[in-house]
């Protein structure tokens, strides 16, 4: 689901600014990742947006209503992802729908997460991978050593939850399906053709949504956000040192990241492509472009 992203962009750090910068003037390499934070507390999908790419409002706006103009003239093609909710989308939209899918997802939901549950009891660091790559951090023995606390954590909220409880699908059914029946939309392929307010407002109650589905299985995402903690250790030249903590299944998590400024934004050392993070690694660009002058 895009909500997914929506949480994990919090982890994002691309600064903007100019690489002849002084010390002083470089943007702090917390100032995305807190802006983020703060959209993703208030469920603001228009500050998240502005905050992950860097661009005004007015700039957003206007490049999304020339996108839904093209699409009203079939001058542009509706190119989507499609969405893991989408096939479930029809069902949401009537209570028969709703009952026919709990009754599917009863079967589905037990045999997935006991299978998720076995992966992580058999292996807390192949986990700790997996958190690391879906946050395109370093995939190396110190991220591994700093995120396993996190593994255990999830690794025990699966081994926990009870996965087999009637009840709680039909909670976080019922919260997908008051969404998808007040879009009155009936595929959300349709939001590519709202008003930017309204794909805006989509957007929000999106993010509500994943919220309020993960809360049925005692994931809550504001206790979580709310713990996230940004601290910047050191700037020294084009250098600098974060800390993010958090509080996660009721276990503290922190990662520490050395990160470098060059081409007009802060880069991980040691690793991470580019994406949701930092950057790729900041050596091995600056290897890269001095080999092409």
């Amino acid at each position: 689901m895009r909500c997914i992203a929506a949480l994990l962009a919090l982890f994002a750090g691309i600064a903007v600014g100019s690489d002849d910068l002084p010390r002083d003037t470089r943007p702090s390499p917390l100032a995305k990742p807190s802006a983020i934070l703060a959209a993703l507390r208030e469920n603001d999908s228009r500050a998240l947006r502005i905050a992950i790419t860097g661009k005004p409002a007015e700039e957003i706006a206007a490049a999304w209503e020339e996108h839904r103009a093209r699409l009203a003239k079939h001058e542009e093609p509706l190119a989507r992802m499609s969405s893991p909710e989408e096939p479930y989308w029809p069902a949401l939209l009537t209570n028969d729908g709703t009952r026919r899918l709990a009754d599917e997802m009863s079967l589905r939901v037990p045999d997935l997460a006991l299978e998720l549950t076995a992966a992580a009891q058999e292996d807390p660091d192949g986990l700790a991978d997996g958190i690391a790559a879906m946050l395109e951090l370093p995939r190396d023995e110190g991220m591994r050593m700093q995120l396993l606390p996190a593994a255990l954590a999830v690794r025990g909220w699966l081994a926990r939850t009870a996965w087999t409880d009637r009840k709680r699908l039909e909670r976080a059914l019922e919260v997908a399906a008051n969404f998808v029946r007040r879009t009155g939309m009936q595929s959300p392929a349709e939001s590519d053709y709202l008003s930017y307010d309204e794909e805006r407002a989509f957007l929000d109650g999106y993010l509500r949504t994943a919220k309020g589905m993960l809360l049925a299985y005692d994931f809550d995402v504001d206790a979580l956000l709310a713990s996230v903690r940004f601290e910047e250790l050191w700037r020294r030249g084009d250098r600098a040192a974060v800390r993010w903590s958090a509080i996660v299944f009721g276990e503290p998590v922190v990662v520490t990241m050395e990160l470098r400024w060059l081409d007009d934004c802060y880069w991980l050392c040691g690793g991470a492509k580019a994406g949701w993070a930092y950057a790729e690694d900041a050596d091995d660009l600056e290897v890269e472009r001095t080999r092409r002058r």
